[in-house]
């Protein structure tokens, strides 16, 4: 079974009684736990590896605090090319995944025969 968990915290932070079920799947399982970004705890922009749980904080802007920086954001142009830019890497991400996917499935179908 393959779940993608869209989720309001962290894995790390604190345990709910969301994450405390998901971390009792069996291990064929594999879940893909999408965190918030946080201002206080690191992001993993890069998958992390809990088990049969993949952690990942999928990149974002917002808001940023330095004028300058403001400032070239608020560009339209520079903008865009950093939500490209974003949706490259999510792109690229979940095609590997959706690539393991496949796999297995051909591994699962392969072995039922």
């Amino acid at each position: 079974m393959n779940i993608i968990w869209l989720s309001e915290i962290k894995w790390n932070y604190l345990k709910t009684r969301k994450q405390q079920i998901i971390s009792r799947f069996p291990k064929e399982s594999f879940v893909f736990f999408v965190e918030p970004i946080s201002k206080k705890i690191s992001n993993n922009y890069f998958p992390k590896k809990y088990s049969n749980i993949k952690a990942v904080t999928i990149p974002q802007l917002r808001s940023v605090n330095s004028k300058l920086l403001s400032h070239i954001l608020s560009y339209i142009f520079i903008r865009k090319s950093f939500n490209v830019i974003t949706a490259l890497w999510f792109n690229i991400f979940f095609k590997k995944l959706l690539i393991i996917q496949i796999a297995l499935l051909l591994l699962m179908f392969t072995g039922l025969q």
